[in-house]
This record gives structure tokens, sequence and C-alpha cells, in this order.
């Protein structure tokens, strides 16, 4: 007699639960990250902010793609389409808000250029040679004003689409006033962060430009200019290039992560490592696209402007509004490339670092996984 045939282990009675195989090994949930780099606000959980806060949540196959882009090491595509899922996506975050910035930076701007035609000790010092330079105090504060505007200007649109990218990879919408509440609660890590990489950078230029400072001091034939010209080739743009890539994934944990700018630093050192060309050769493929997008404007502001003085009246007034509108659009669109699609460009790298380094899509599945969830009306 044969030995009755054993059910196998995946066997259940009729109409009781099957019994899952078990996952293979390594395919599970990676540990939570050591509590010094915490995953930072990125996920729409509690008080606290934490995307960890959701591993209690299953995961699903809808866990991996939520939002704009799936939750996995990003190919170089990505890099160039995800930002334009975030700017639909997250339009008042990531578009609205650098445009606002830019027209108040315009804005004050325009009425220190105002003042500063206006006032007569100004405009006497450029219509008459012997006349001396004497701004009114008025036309003086408009112009620092207007310099601290388009400083804050850019620091700020900057930072402002990291958390509007980093929620839309979530499928979380963010309001304008979100993402700018959240950016100026880290203004001045934000600052200090850029004042160390610009401080960094201009040290390496005041040493490239000493040879000439020292042969004109010393009376040389000025042929230092050279060795000056050497040294800008081969420290000042190393050096630029090297404190950008740092920059946008110190911004990132600053923003994210709530770090202070030294502690940002030191994240940005375990991060970029084994990423940096790869990092490089995005910032310049979108350096060109911002390029070509400037020049399209460019030449479509000299076609409007040809097409107006041939069938428009023949008046300045109309010829200067249709220059100074087109003008206007081609800066409008130059913002949004520098800002809107390159900083979500940006924020992915910060993104796509810890995915490959620190199993961040882990957690942030889980925290969408979560949302979804808790949502009103949210089924399987």
């Amino acid at each position: 007699m044969t030995e009755p045939q054993q059910p196998r282990g995946d066997w259940a009675a009729p109409g009781s639960e099957p019994v899952r195989p078990a996952p293979p090994a390594g395919w599970g949930a990676p540990p939570p990250p050591p509590a010094s780099h915490p995953v930072g606000p990125v996920g729409p959980v509690g008080p606290a902010g934490t995307v960890a806060q959701a591993a209690a949540a299953p995961l699903t196959y809808r866990s991996w793609q939520p939002g704009i882009v799936a939750l996995r090491p990003l190919p170089f595509g990505d890099f160039l389409t995800v930002p334009f899922k975030a700017m639909r996506f997250n339009r008042g975050a990531i578009v609205g808000a650098p445009l606002i910035m830019f027209l108040a930076s315009t804005a004050v701007t325009a009425a220190a250029i105002w003042l500063a035609v206006m006032d007569g000790g100004v405009a006497d010092f450029f219509m008459y040679a012997s006349a001396d330079f004497r701004p009114a105090p008025e036309t003086i504060v408009a112009a620092a004003l207007a310099v601290v505007m388009w400083i804050l200007s850019d620091l700020l649109s900057s930072a402002v689409v990291i958390p509007g990218v980093a929620q839309a990879a979530l499928g979380v919408k963010v309001s304008m006033g979100d993402a700018l509440k959240q950016t100026l609660a880290r203004f001045w890590s934000l600052l200090g962060v850029t004042a160390m990489m610009g401080g960094a950078v201009m040290l390496v230029y005041a040493l490239a430009v000493t040879p000439v400072i020292v042969d004109i001091a010393a009376g040389g034939t000025g042929m230092s200019i050279f060795v000056t010209l050497a040294l800008v080739l081969l420290l000042v743009l190393p050096a630029a290039a090297v404190v950008m890539v740092y920059l946008i994934v110190a911004r990132g944990v600053i923003v994210l992560e709530r770090r202070g700018p030294i502690v940002a630093m030191r994240r940005a050192i375990k991060l970029v490592p084994g990423r940096f060309w790869w990092t490089i050769l995005i910032v310049v493929v979108i350096m060109a696209i911002n390029y070509a997008i400037q020049q399209v404007f460019s030449f479509g502001a000299q076609f409007v402007g040809l097409a107006v003085s041939i069938a428009g009246p023949q008046s300045d007034v109309t010829l200067a509004a249709a220059f100074i509108a087109v003008f206007v659009l081609s800066m409008l669109a130059s913002v949004v490339v520098q800002y809107s699609f390159a900083g979500s460009a940006q924020a992915l790298v910060y993104l796509d670092m810890r995915f490959r380094k620190e199993g961040l899509a882990f957690d942030m599945a889980r925290a969408a996984e979560a949302h979804h969830a808790s949502s009103p009306g949210s089924g399987l």
C-alpha cells in the first residue's frame, strides 16, 4: 500500500482563507532609517510629519506609483518629463509661487527705477559731466530694497518647489500657501547654506585673481592675466559645479528633513558620492533647454516687433508697448523654466539619491497607502 499523499504547504480546506506563501527573502520593507536622519515631512501623515509613521499600512500595487512618478530609482528620462507632470499637479506651489515672487521683485525694481529717473541728483549726474552723484535717501532705500527682493525671490523660488514635487510624488495636492509656509519656516537655514556655498566659491575666485592684483600692485606687464584665466578654468568653474550639486541636495534636506545648514551639508556629502556626474549631466541638459526656450522667445520678440512696425500704426508708444509686452512674456517663460521646471528636476535629484541609498521609496509608498486608506471613499 502506498502512503497517503500529504497536502501541499499552501493547501487549505474549502471555504477557508488560502495560506499565502512567504515572500522571498530580501523583498520586504527595509528597517526604518536611523533616528539621526528622519525621512522628513514629505508624506501626508500626522503632526510629527514623518513618513515612517505610516509603516503599518500594507503595500499594494498602487503604493509604488501614487503620484507623478514611480517610487523607484529614476531613469534619466524622468528628470526631463516628470517636472511637467509636477507643474500640472501642484501648479500653485510649483508655478504660481515663483511667478508671484518674480512679479513682486519686478514691481519693486520698477518703482526704484522710477524714483531714480525722477531724482534730480541722479539724472543730472548722467546728463552733465560736471554734476555730482547725489541720490535722494528714498532712491537709495528703494534701490537697496530692490536688491534684497531679488535675493529673497531667487532663494525662495528655488526652494518652494521642493515640497510641491515631494507631495506630487505621493499624489497629494499642496497649496501655494502651504508650500510657502513650509519654505519660509526654513528661510534662515536656506540663507545660511547659500551663504556658505557662495562664500566658498568667492574664496576660490579670490585666490584665482590674486596673481593679477599682485602683478598690478608691483607694476608688472599684465601677463598674470593669462595665469588668472587658467586658474579660473581650473579652480573656479569646478568649484562652482561642486557647489551647485551639493546645494541642490542640501536644499532638499533643509526643506523636507527640517535640518540646519551644517547637518544639511553633512547629509549632502553622504548622498552625493556616486551620483555627482549624473547630476551634472542633468543640470547641463536643463540649462540647454532653458537657453533654447529663451532664444525662441527672443526670436518671437523680434518678430512681433517687426510685425507691429509694419502692420500697426506708426507710433513710438505702440512699438514700446509691443516690446514691453513681449519682453515681460519672455521673462515669465524664463522664470517658469528656471525655477518651476529646473527646480522640479533638482527636487527629483534629491529624492532619487534617497531612493537609491536610503530606501526612501518604501517609506513614501507606505505613506501613500496610508493616505489613500484614510481618505474618504477610498476603496480597494
